[in-house]
């Protein structure tokens, strides 16, 4: 039976299949570190997002969590284990990664004296994640040992897995692997600024200040020069879209490249400092630092919407409210930033999809789209949508004479564009299909959705004069995130 917790999202959780990095563990040596601190527990901090939200305003669960470290977070962030992300912090005792699992419980490994900064963090097919150092280039495994492999040149910059296996790093002026036969540097004539990530073509792609590079498993080198007004200044992301992006500090933009070399160029309000493929397949998440001391943490389209009717969604016509299809067309590059506590740094998205970012003493968690809630009483002035959207433990719906209930539900805060999807009712005894509707809905909405009953669902509420009814909703917004939510209501017969 499914549980019935109206204030918690239930999210599905991935867990990373096992698999062997035998190239890499062969030219790392072991060195092996205690954890520095027993699992600890943080205590979320309150969550503002675009705007200090009221809870009256806002729909559970919670769209953001804040979890103190007690360290300073030093940038790097990276995904696992579990659903949770471990990030580089640096307290009284030196460098160390911190694990952060959902619910924030934490746990600190110690990394080695001799590492004084970490410039750049990923997590490797097995589970491993893997960190560039400077003079060298670490491991650390699941059980939390560490191991660091001595360079040729400084790392100083990203570090990723490549479609080979190998773990590819930046440094001066070349791009170096490690793999089975050791470490190989790759010389670029350009000199890469730090960002670098498995992008179009399956290769891997780089920033390289006025240019961004592409370099083949082989070794096959392309640089495109980028247009004036642009540039690439550090980490580097691909994107569902098919297309590499980049951050451009010094100009204020998010750029992207594709694999023909195509460049396009969007404006922010900020200087972007990290940035991540969303959960989704159209959008980026970047992290925005700006001169009055606002700083964000913002979703960006990475194409545009039209404003014609998506295929495929469905709706009932009969209500309008619930079939919305007007909207306006929605332009690649639309920026949606949300306010941050503290000014942040890395940003990665969890095996969740969950968007997780570094905020200097804190590590903060964003749900990018919560499904759809059922509500019991919608508003009535057109200037106040969403707030007087009230969640009674089992709200009251009663069926018209001809034989449908009409559920109030919301569409949350922050989902991207709509949520659409269908809502089955069955008796909570005995699991009797009752009926079922289609909706379109816009964010942070409160209409009210006719659910057709069948001939049998109208029977069992009219005999009983009410009857306990199980929800399912299954909704998706306009980039593909979907979320299954479970709850209960009570409906009741005409008067």
């Amino acid at each position: 039976m499914p549980r019935y917790d109206r204030t918690t999202l239930t999210l599905s959780r991935i867990a990373a299949a096992p698999a062997s990095i035998r190239a890499v563990a062969a030219v790392l040596f072991t060195i092996t570190l205690a954890l520095a601190a027993l699992p600890a527990a943080a205590s979320a901090s309150p969550c503002t997002l675009g705007a200090d939200l009221r809870p009256v305003r806002d729909r559970p669960p919670s769209p953001c969590s804040h979890f103190s470290v007690g360290a300073r977070t030093s940038g790097p962030i990276a995904p696992g284990p579990g659903d949770g992300v471990t990030a580089i912090v640096v307290d009284g005792g030196g460098v160390a990664a911190d694990r952060i699992a959902s619910d924030g419980t934490r746990s600190r490994i110690r990394l080695p004296a001799g590492v004084t900064a970490v410039y750049g963090l990923a997590r490797a097919s097995d589970g491993s994640h893997v960190f560039s150092a400077g003079s060298s280039v670490g491991r650390i495994a699941p059980d939390g040992s560490v191991a660091l492999l001595g360079l040729p040149a400084p790392a100083r910059g990203g570090i990723t897995q490549g479609p080979d296996g190998g773990i590819w790093f930046t440094s001066h002026r070349a791009i170096g692997r490690i793999g089975a036969g050791g470490v190989r540097m790759f010389p670029v004539p350009a000199s890469p600024a730090g960002g670098i990530a498995r992008g179009p073509g399956n290769a891997l792609w780089f920033s390289a200040g006025t240019r961004v590079g592409r370099l083949s498993p082989g070794g096959a080198l392309r640089l495109y020069r980028l247009p004036r007004g642009l540039r690439a200044d550090c980490p580097v992301t691909a994107a569902g879209d098919g297309r590499l992006w980049f951050v451009d500090g010094r100009h204020l933009r998010i750029g992207s490249i594709g694999s023909g070399g195509r460049v396009r160029g969007f404006a922010v309000p900020g200087r972007p400092i990290s940035i991540t493929r969303g959960p989704d397949g159209a959008t980026v998440w970047t992290t925005l630092r700006r001169w009055n001391g606002q700083n964000w943490i913002a979703r960006m389209t990475t194409r545009g919407f039209s404003s014609q009717r998506p295929r495929g969604v469905r709706c009932d016509a009969f209500v309008r409210a619930a079939c919305w299809f007007d909207y306006p067309h929605m332009a690649a590059g639309t920026l949606d930033p949300m306010n941050t506590l503290e000014p942040p740094s890395g940003v990665t998205v969890g095996a969740d999809r969950r968007v997780w970012f570094a905020e200097t003493s804190r590590v903060g968690v964003v749900i990018p789209f919560r499904g759809v809630r059922v509500c019991a009483r919608p508003p009535w002035t057109s200037d106040l949508v969403g707030d007087l959207c009230t969640r009674p433990a089992v709200p009251t719906f009663r069926l018209t004479h001809s034989g449908a209930p009409y559920v109030e539900l919301t569409c949350p805060r922050f989902t991207l564009r709509y949520c659409a999807g269908t809502i089955e009712l069955r008796s909570a005894s005995g699991g009797t299909f009752l009926g079922t509707g289609h909706f379109v809905l816009h964010t942070f909405d409160n209409p009210r959705v006719r659910v057709k009953l069948t001939g049998r669902g109208v029977t069992l509420v009219r005999r009983s004069g009410q009857l306990l009814a199980d929800v399912t909703i299954s909704a998706h917004d306009a980039a593909g995130l979907g979320r299954v939510i479970h709850s209960r209501i009570v409906l009741a017969s005409a008067r």
